[in-house]
């Protein structure tokens, strides 16, 4: 079972900059997790929020910061453990310079409640330009997005977050026809082990989200997933 790195290795490291990353990586992460907005001048920017504040020293929407602004602040000091000195809001074109080719990526694209225009263009054009679409996922609640994403490539691999159990989910993946689903990234809290293995008939991996505790972990084990997306390596849970 594969352990994807939530945010990096958010549990050690301030979420979403290059020390989580390196930290996940040191500690044997499989895969990591991060989330993209698009900036004021439109690029790709690393942050789970629509806003600043939580995560970094200033205030403001990210859709509404240039990258030199986004540059200024300080992503690191609030985090407690950190200890890799001033951090800083990396692009995804930074990460995707830095990371090994044989880590697992996924990206996903926050698109709800606000719509980035083309932001899965971005995201496909910012993958090829880095030859980084093999050993990439692309997930998102906004699946509408995702399929957008294979209409304009359909090499991307996509993987659709749920919160919620379809009635049918051999009938929802048809709706994705002609394309192909990667993976399903549901909430730990809703799934089942017979889900894991009907859709994985399907061809389907899947990767639950919010696994925290040693009892999640075990639990996910034993519905045989192939992965999970967690703030900390299984073996510290």
């Amino acid at each position: 079972m594969k352990w994807i790195a939530h945010r990096g290795f958010s549990g050690e490291a301030p979420e979403n900059t290059l020390a989580a990353f390196e930290r996940a990586i040191e500690n044997g992460a499989a895969g990591i997790e991060l989330d993209v907005h698009v900036s004021k001048d439109g690029e790709l920017t690393v942050m789970h929020d629509e806003h600043v504040e939580r995560t970094t020293d200033g205030t403001g929407w990210v859709r509404e910061m240039t990258v030199p602004e986004l540059a200024e602040l300080d992503a690191g000091a609030w985090f407690n453990k950190n200890d890799r000195g001033v951090q800083r809001v990396p692009l995804l074109d930074d990460v995707l310079a830095w990371i090994p080719a044989n880590v697992l990526l996924n990206v996903e694209i926050k698109n709800i409640p606000y719509a980035y225009q083309e932001i899965e263009k971005k995201v496909s054009d910012t993958l090829v330009q880095h030859y980084r679409v093999e050993n990439t996922i692309v997930s998102s609640f906004d699946h509408a997005c995702l399929y957008r994403l294979k209409e304009w490539n359909s090499a991307v691999k996509i993987g659709l977050l749920l919160n919620f159990r379809p009635v049918n989910m051999e009938g929802y993946l048809r709706l994705f026809s002609p394309f192909d689903v990667h993976s399903l990234h549901p909430h730990a809290s809703i799934l089942q082990k017979n889900d894991v293995e009907r859709w994985q008939k399907q061809g389907v991996s899947v990767f639950p989200y919010a696994v925290t505790r040693k009892s999640d972990v075990k639990q996910m084990q034993a519905f045989g997933v192939n992965g999970v997306i967690s703030d900390a390596p299984p073996e510290n849970l």
